[in-house]
């Protein structure tokens, strides 16, 4: 298992390679559990406002297998969970337990 700041560093680096700059706000990550109740990594990658539709489906793509593969290449044996974030998006009522 690796820390936090390798964790958010592997993907800060995979977001910014495959992600305009344009449109990346920030990565953040944090300890949770997966659907089966095992020790997993929530990372999230904060787009900025009203940017998610310049975003092209194969960047989107590469940034998880980057951040997968960078995850697997440093040990980390727990899943993770990959998730994008426009700043300023409503969030739904059963998206706000998981974001406390």
């Amino acid at each position: 298992m690796i820390g936090q700041s390798e964790i958010n560093g592997i993907a800060a680096r995979a977001a910014a390679k495959y992600l305009s700059a344009s449109v990346l706000d920030g990565v953040s990550s944090r300890d949770t559990y997966d659907s089966e109740g095992r020790a997993a990594i929530r990372i999230t990658i904060r787009l900025k406002p009203k940017t998610a539709e310049k975003i092209d489906g194969d960047a989107v793509l590469d940034t998880l297998v980057q951040i997968k593969s960078g995850l697997a290449q440093a040990g980390e044996e727990r899943p993770s969970i990959v998730e994008y974030e426009e700043l300023g998006e409503a969030i739904e009522p059963d998206d706000a337990d998981a974001q406390s």
